[in-house]
């Protein structure tokens, strides 16, 4: 078994340090209170991971639209004839020129 990264012979370890500390009878009234809490906290986990996954995905829209309008109506608008450009897919390379100042990336 293994918890947290705490395997057993440490949890059994635990055990017994807080019931010499506490006592056996509020034993019970903490594994609760740990159960509770360790529920809270896995709750608050997916619904941060859910709300991550909800605007990942409002991003990768908004990422789609950006690009399309760059490939729709960017990319076949550039003047770049006589530039030496090359075309890789979606992507446009203009070299650079003589004094370096003409390098972009499309």
């Amino acid at each position: 078994m293994d918890f947290l990264g705490i395997g057993t012979g440490e949890i059994l370890l635990i055990l017994i340090i807080v019931t010499m500390v506490c006592g056996h009878q509020k034993l019970p009234e903490i594994g609760r209170t740990l159960g509770q809490a360790t529920k809270k906290m896995k709750e608050a986990a997916g619904q941060l991971g859910q709300q991550m996954n909800e605007e990942m995905g409002d991003l990768k829209k908004v990422n789609q639209e950006v690009n399309d309008v760059i490939n729709k109506e960017v990319l076949p608008g550039l003047e770049i004839e006589g530039k030496g450009a090359i075309r890789e897919g979606n992507r446009i390379i203009v070299p650079a020129g003589k004094d370096d100042s003409e390098v972009g990336f499309f």
